[in-house]
């Protein structure tokens, strides 16, 4: 790729950072007893692979499980929509599941490294020269924010132009920005990766949780849904996200006192209770500690 085309790739960058679009809240999809069911594909997430989960930044790095944990090239191992994980050293290959996880650099082992190149950018930008490669504006803000070397591993290509996306390879990941999201995204190459090893099909196949779940109360009886408000924000406001738990970003921030309609849910995640709720027109799911059902007196429109 031309030195033209690349500036022209990072002005674009340039101009959607300066206007604050990217969105870099994410934290683990967690629960106390140390596992979790994921409905959305069918699989478990346990043990080693869940802390590591938790800790590096959850769903919104590592997508949802694909796979069950199992043996890869004499190693424990478990895909998800954007990442392998790895279980390494000697005590990996044990079914007990206890040793160090890593992140595979499914970047590099699907082949996208390109020749190294120190641009010549005459705006602020990092160089690393392990890869040869730089990072600049939102694909570096968004790296520093969500773990940096260790779960990305380093760039391996400049910003390119690819599915009609600005995307940037890394050794373990691949950025994309999502013009209709409006933020970095990362890429599915645990499902691509998957996919080129040529892995049985039916290690996708979903199966039954591994713990017993438990049905919590609703808060409304019957089919009717009812409105609650926004309270003990202490004037912060509360979260509105995309799914239920911290892993999903954020749609909006609800005020305190705002009267929102609740149209689902409750769903268990993250130690809290999440509702999905309807406000002027927006919907999405916010933590119900926040939440209390309307007072005696008032009455919902």
């Amino acid at each position: 790729m031309g030195f033209m085309k690349r500036a022209l790739l990072l002005l674009l960058l340039i101009t959607l950072t300066a206007a604050g679009l990217y969105l870099l809240d994410s934290s683990g999809y967690a629960q106390e007893r140390g596992t979790w069911y994921f409905p959305e594909t069918g699989h478990n997430l346990q043990g080693s692979f869940f802390h590591y989960f938790q800790e590096k930044g959850g769903l919104e790095i590592f997508g949802y499980p694909i796979t069950e944990v199992f043996q890869e090239d004499g190693l424990l191992v478990q895909y998800f929509q954007r990442a392998r994980l790895v279980l390494t050293g000697a005590r990996g290959r044990r079914a007990s599941g206890s040793g160090e996880v890593k992140v595979a650099p499914l970047g590099e082992l699907l082949g996208h490294r390109s020749p190294p190149f120190e641009p010549p950018y005459h705006f602020p930008y990092r160089y690393y020269p392990q890869t040869g490669h730089a990072l600049s504006f939102a694909f570096l803000d968004y790296y520093e924010a969500q773990g940096g070397e260790e779960v990305f591993g380093y760039p391996i290509t400049e910003p390119l132009l690819e599915r009609g996306l600005i995307v940037q390879y890394f050794q373990r990941a691949r950025m994309e920005w999502h013009p209709d999201k409006k933020r970095v995204q990362l890429g599915l190459l645990g499902e691509e990766y998957f996919e080129a090893r040529g892995l049985d099909p039916a290690l996708r196949a979903p199966v039954e949780p591994t713990v017993e779940e438990t049905t919590p109360t609703p808060l409304f009886q019957g089919s009717e849904r009812g409105y609650m408000r926004v309270r003990d924000t202490k004037g912060e406001g509360l979260q509105l996200r995309e799914g239920p738990g911290s892993a999903f970003a954020t749609v909006h921030l609800l005020p305190e006192e705002a009267l929102v309609k609740v149209m689902g849910g409750p769903v268990e995640a993250d130690g809290y209770r999440w509702w999905q709720l309807t406000y002027e027109g927006l919907e999405g799911w916010s933590a119900g500690a926040w939440l209390q059902p309307l007072g005696e007196g008032e009455t919902p429109p």
